[in-house]
Formats: structure tokens, C-alpha cells, sequence
């Protein structure tokens, strides 16, 4: 999606612009990287390791 959509989502009210939050961006990215390091985990299925490695980059 480019800016200028989001920018049209906010203009129309589908979207609510908020401050930044650094702690839960922080929180975001700790999340990621423990899914991206569980996904190195040997004897996991391929399905599995799709989803976590699909989900650090929701």
C-alpha cells in the first residue's frame, strides 16, 4: 500500500493516525526476531517455518 493511500484512508476516517510508540515498536521487533530465530530451528516442519518466518514480517 503507498503512502498516498494511507494518507486517503486517514483523509476519510478508515484509518486513525496516532503518535509513534517506541516501546511497542520495540515489542514488535523482539517478537520478530524470536520468531526469525525459532524458524532456524532444526526439525521443524517447512509449514511451520513458513508461518513464524510470515508472521516477523506482519
Amino acid at each position: 500500500m503507498t503512502w498516498t493511500a494511507l494518507d486517503n484512508l486517514v483523509k476519510t476516517g478508515g484509518l486513525k493516525q496516532e503518535p509513534p510508540d517506541q516501546q511497542e515498536f520495540d515489542g514488535m521487533v523482539q517478537a520478530a526476531r524470536r520468531r526469525l530465530q525459532d524458524a532456524h530451528i532444526s526439525g521443524l516442519s517447512g509449514l511451520s517455518i513458513e508461518t513464524l518466518t510470515f508472521v516477523s514480517y506482519e
